[in-house]
């Protein structure tokens, strides 16, 4: 695939579209016309390899310049955009960034500090869907070194509980837990929506972190895409007195707090949703029918299959055996299944 190509076909037009709806000024639109530029002119990185590759089909990306009066409608120019934007990412250089950490020892107490100076932008320029910014620059110091504090104060915080799972969040621990494909996941989760184990809303703006908040304020997302770019933190390399930090290019969509809220979609899990798994857990069953490790076993023994270590009629004997002793089991255990749903369904009995 020629890369460099499909690189160059984005300059035709000055705008470039949705990078000029965007980036209303003048001088941000040349900037990221010029980020384009760039890339053709010797700016061009190669995209790193993903993790997996299920050969269903290469990452998606760009094979035309579109202009957007072309396009259908605005969820068609929302999805060229993010496509181009993340391919033109995936070809540019990581975000740099230099990190500084100071120890301090007060009396018996150490304290802890760090820093964020974010060195050069990159691929940051033209994929918004990642927040990575400065944070307020440390006092230079030297190891070993004494000194006066002009101010100590003693402040309170707590931690911000963590939000439901964006469908994005869900299809990041399917990959990571070895469950479907790319095929595959959105039939996954349609299933349980259809039904009715969870149920959608819009997600709300979140608050922004209060003090005591585990991330850092400026540090990159730990997202990570395995289409063309490592997302996240990205790997270290030293700048200046502390460590350097590189932005890896083309990580999600925002993870999980960077990005735009609109149109995000946060799953809910439903009263029957929370009585099942209740209900299963309270059967007292050695595996856990909740949890994804089933799942994951299978999709295992699926791809054992298809290298040639074990054969479908030992894969189709043993799992016939499992699920035969979680039905009867379950079976004996129906009233603990049923006690659990009357417990958190409100009305179940009455429609017995």
């Amino acid at each position: 695939m020629d890369l460099r190509a499909l690189v160059q076909k984005q300059t035709q037009s000055p705008t470039w579209g949705p990078f000029a709806q965007k980036y209303h000024s003048h001088a941000q639109l040349v900037k990221h016309i010029l980020t384009i530029c760039s890339l053709v002119n010797g700016g061009f990185n190669q995209p790193r390899q993903g993790r997996n590759n299920d050969k269903a089909h290469p990452p998606i990306h760009p094979v035309n310049f579109v202009l957007p009066s072309a396009l259908g409608g605005q969820d068609e120019r929302k999805v060229y955009e993010f496509v181009v934007r993340r391919f033109l990412a995936c070809c540019s250089e990581d975000a740099k960034g230099s990190r500084d950490e100071v120890s301090i020892l007060y009396g018996s107490e150490i304290f802890n500090a760090s820093g964020l100076s974010v060195l050069a932008r990159n691929y940051l320029d033209v994929y918004p869907y990642d927040k990575w910014t400065s944070t307020q620059q440390l006092p230079q110091f030297q190891v070993g070194e004494t000194f006066e504090p002009t101010e100590a104060r003693m402040t309170e915080g707590k931690t911000s509980p963590p939000g439901f799972l964006t469908e994005p969040d869900l299809i990041a621990l399917m990959d990571a837990n070895g469950i479907g494909t790319d095929a595959t996941m959105a039939e996954h989760i349609a299933k349980i929506k259809e039904r009715e184990y969870v149920m959608t809303r819009p997600r709300a703006q979140r608050a922004p972190a209060e003090e005591g908040d585990e991330r850092e304020e400026g540090e990159a997302p730990a997202v990570e895409s395995d289409d063309e770019r490592g997302g996240g933190r990205g790997r270290g390399r030293g700048r200046g007195r502390g460590r350097g930090a590189r932005g890896g290019r083309g990580g999600g969509a925002g993870g999980r707090d960077g990005g735009q809220q609109g149109g995000v979609q946060e799953f809910i899990p439903t009263t029957l949703g929370v009585a099942l798994v209740k209900g299963y857990e309270d059967m007292g069953f050695e595996m856990n029918l909740s949890k994804p490790f089933l799942r994951k076993e299978m999709e295992n023994k699926m791809r054992a299959i298809c290298a040639g270590t074990t054969t479908k009629g030992d894969v189709i004997h043993e799992s016939l055996d499992m699920y035969r002793d979680v039905y009867i089991r379950t079976r004996r255990g129906i009233n603990i299944l049923k006690a659990s749903v009357d417990k958190y369904v409100p009305g179940a009995r009455a429609n017995r």
